[in-house]
C-alpha cells in the first residue's frame, strides 16, 4: 500500500476516533433531556391542579397548561429524531470535510516525496543530471531536496574526476604494456640490422635476400602487436587449455637476452594442471608486471617466478629483492580486468604478486 493510503487510512482513523465519541454524546443529551419532558408526575400534577383549582381562574391555567404539557409531549418524538438526524448529518459532513483536507494535506507532503524516490531510482539506473524543484513543498521536505540535490551534484562531479583517473591509469598501463611488446622484437630486429650492415659494407651478393628477410620480419612483428592490442582494447579473449609454465618459460627467455644483468629464475613444482587462458593476454598480463619489477631493480637485480597448484587453483607467483613494495609499484588496471576475464584474481603482498587462475576443470 502506498505511503499516502496509508497516511489516508490512518487520519480517517483519527476523525472517527475524534468524532464518534462527540456524536454519541450529543444525540444521548439531546434525548434524555427531550424524554425529561415525558414524566408522568408532571401531568398528574396538572390534572391534580385542575381538578382541586380554588376558582376558575385557576382553573382555566392549569387546564392550558395541561394542554400545552400534552402537544408538547406529542411532538416530543419527532422532534428527538430531527435532532439526532441533524447531529448525524453533521458529523458525516465535518468527517467528510476533514478528510478532504487531510487528503490534500497528504498530497502536499507525499508529492515532493514521491518525485524523490523517483530521482533515486534514476540516479540508480545511472541518470546523475536529476534536479528537484524545491518550490511549494514542505520546509522540511525543501532541506531534502536541496541537500538530495547538492548529493546529485557531488556524485556528477566524483564521477567525472574518476572517469579521468579512470582514464589516466588506463593510458598509462597501455603504455606500460605496449612499451613492453615493442621491447620483444627490438633485439631480433637489431640482430637483422646488423647483418645487413655487413652484407652492405661487404657487398655481399645475398644482400637482397637479407633485405627481404628483414622487411618480411618486420612486417609480420608489427602485424602481430596490432593483432594484440586491438584483442585486449576489445576485449575478446580465445580460451584454450595451455601449460602455464611452457608461457613463463618463453616469457622469460626473452626477458634474459634483453636483460642480461638481471638474475630471472623460474621454479615450477611437478603435476601443475594446465589452464584455460588467452595465450596473449595472459602473456601480456604477466610481462607488464615482470617488466615494471625489472624497471625498479633498475634493470639488475634478482627475480623469482614461481608457479604451484593449490587446491583447484594455479598460482604464479612473482617476486624480488626490490626495496619498494608491489602494492607502490603494481597497479593492476587493465591486468586487473584481463585476470578478472580469466576467472581469476591478482594478490599483492609486499614484494610479492600472485596471480591465481583456476586449473581446468576447477571452476
Amino acid at each position: 500500500m502506498r505511503i499516502q493510503y496509508r497516511l489516508l487510512l490512518s487520519l480517517i482513523i483519527i476523525i472517527l476516533i475524534s468524532i464518534l465519541p462527540l456524536t454519541i454524546f450529543s444525540v444521548k443529551l439531546v434525548s434524555e433531556s427531550i424524554d425529561f419532558w415525558a414524566q408522568k408526575d408532571i401531568e398528574d400534577t396538572l390534572e391534580t391542579a385542575i381538578q382541586y383549582a380554588p376558582s376558575i381562574k385557576y382553573y382555566n391555567k392549569a387546564k392550558e397548561a395541561l394542554e400545552a404539557y400534552r402537544q408538547l409531549n406529542a411532538i416530543k418524538s419527532p422532534i428527538k429524531q430531527q435532532i439526532i438526524n441533524y447531529s448525524i448529518l453533521l458529523s458525516i459532513a465535518a468527517f467528510f470535510v476533514s478528510v478532504i483536507i487531510g487528503w490534500a494535506f497528504i498530497i502536499w507532503i507525499v508529492k515532493p516525496l514521491r518525485a524523490l524516490t523517483q530521482a533515486t531510482r534514476d540516479i540508480s539506473k545511472g541518470n546523475l543530471l536529476t534536479n528537484l524543484e524545491a518550490s511549494g513543498s514542505p520546509f522540511e521536505i525543501k532541506r531534502l531536496i536541496k541537500a538530495f540535490n547538492q548529493m546529485t551534484n557531488s556524485l556528477i562531479t566524483n564521477q567525472d574526476e574518476l572517469k579521468n583517473i579512470i582514464r589516466k591509469n588506463t593510458w598509462q598501463e597501455v603504455s606500460k604494456m605496449l612499451s613492453h611488446e615493442m621491447k620483444k622484437p627490438i633485439t631480433p630486429t637489431r640482430i637483422l640490422i646488423e647483418r645487413i650492415k655487413e652484407k652492405y659494407i661487404d657487398k655481399t651478393p645475398d644482400i637482397s635476400e637479407v633485405l627481404e628477410e628483414a622487411s618480411q620480419f618486420i612486417i609480420e612483428e608489427m602485424d602481430k602487436l596490432t593483432d594484440e592490442f586491438l584483442q585486449i582494447a576489445s576485449s575478446k579473449f580465445t580460451l584454450s587449455t595451455h601449460d602455464i609454465v611452457l608461457l613463463l618459460e618463453e616469457i622469460l627467455e626473452g626477458y634474459a637476452m634483453v636483460y642480461p644483468q638481471m638474475n630471472i629464475r623460474l621454479k615450477s613444482s611437478e603435476n601443475i594442471p594446465q589452464v584455460l587462458i588467452d595465450w596473449k593476454a595472459m602473456s601480456m598480463v604477466l610481462s607488464s608486471i615482470i617488466q615494471q619489477r625489472i624497471e625498479l631493480l633498475g634493470k639488475n637485480g634478482n627475480m623469482s617466478v614461481g608457479c604451484y597448484a593449490a587446491g583447484n587453483a594455479v598460482v604464479i607467483e612473482i617476486s624480488d629483492d626490490g626495496k619498494i613494495a608491489c602494492e607502490d609499484n603494481i597497479q593492476p588496471g587493465i591486468n586487473q580486468d584481463i585476470i578478472n576475464a580469466h576467472h581469476g584474481r591478482i594478490e599483492i603482498q609486499g614484494n610479492v604478486c600472485k596471480i591465481v587462475l583456476p586449473a581446468e576443470g576447477g571452476r
